[in-house]
């Protein structure tokens, strides 16, 4: 703490800037009403920046699930036999990876493993699956300006989780925050509620931004980019009611998070999350194009703060 010079206007002391780092997990402590000293970190493993037609309306997505789990449950990776582990591995190959309807029936694949077996890294690719469906059904029936844009945002953004898992089986390469959400799955000390909120702050928080940078967008994309996103928004309570159902976890205190400059805090709308980060997906994207290591930074600083968050909420047993 460096104090001013004592003058006729003032003799108080001027607060030290916080870094960072340090504003986030400030914001997340006071947010939560925390103290210091109480959150253990995300994993083990300390994050870092990571490098780097028509169609018909898709039908249901799961059976009804043989366990019916309780409202908190932990979460819990399990054995893949061979055969599961070289469907998954093909499922998540991106390189044959051309049409939006082929990655739901990717996602649908990988829910039929993973989801229906109760295994943690499930949670994500369930409402993965309801996402690609809201989306398959808005570029069937909506105008977008540039189509072909709509396209490639929509197989470069799952495009990012599935490399990810194909690393992640593979012993291949997987971002620092993926690596994270695999190193918390295979803890089976969190729970699915958590577990399902970390994956998708990573995907949004870090994945989006980089989806757009990889397709080349443009200020001329926005307004195609705030349609794309309300196909987001509209599949919340889906999202909601396909988590609770499958792996008896409640994301509402997670959907109900909103965003507004550096600051994240609970609202009363279930919709929040998803409106109010997509804008931030387009502020660190901007950012990452004139500036790769700002870009990296700020994603950095949000998904630091928005893990705070989640484990908060998971220690006073909202997720």
């Amino acid at each position: 703490m460096h104090a001013l010079k004592p003058s006729a206007r003032t003799t108080a002391p001027r607060p030290r800037a916080r870094t960072p780092w340090r504003l986030a997990a400030t914001i997340g402590l006071l947010a939560l009403g925390l103290t210091a000293g109480t959150l253990p970190p995300a994993s083990a493993a300390t994050p870092a920046p990571a490098a780097r037609a028509t169609v018909t309306t898709p039908t249901a997505v799961l059976p009804a699930p043989a366990v019916q789990y309780s409202s908190s449950p932990k979460a819990c990776t399990v054995s893949l036999s061979p055969a599961e582990r070289a469907t998954l591995l093909k499922a998540s190959d991106t390189s044959t990876l051309r049409e939006v309807p082929d990655a739901l029936a990717r996602i649908k694949t990988i829910n039929s493993i993973l989801a229906v077996r109760g295994d943690a890294r499930g949670t994500f690719p369930v409402f993965y699956e309801v996402i690609l469906e809201r989306t398959l059904h808005v570029m069937s029936t909506e105008h977008f300006n540039d189509p072909v844009w709509s396209k490639k945002i929509a197989l470069e953004f799952v495009s990012e989780y599935l490399r990810n898992l194909h690393g992640h089986l593979s012993g291949g390469k997987v971002t620092a925050y993926w690596k994270d959400f695999y190193t918390l799955a295979a803890g089976c000390k969190n729970s699915t509620g958590r577990l399902a909120a970390q994956a998708l702050v990573t995907h949004m928080v870090d994945d989006f931004p980089r989806a757009l940078l990889a397709v080349g967008t443009k200020a001329t994309d926005q307004a195609d980019f705030l349609h794309y996103g309300d196909a987001l928004i509209e599949a919340t309570p889906t999202i909601v009611e396909r988590i609770k159902r499958y792996y008896g976890a409640d994301l509402q205190p997670l959907f109900s998070l909103y965003l507004l400059g550096e600051l994240f805090g609970p609202s009363r709308v279930t919709t929040a999350f998803f409106t109010t980060v997509r804008g931030l997906a387009w502020t660190n994207f901007t950012v990452l194009q004139s500036s790769p290591i700002m870009g990296n930074a700020k994603i950095t600083f949000y998904w630091t703060t928005a893990s705070t968050l989640m484990l908060g909420y998971e220690l006073r047993g909202m997720l």
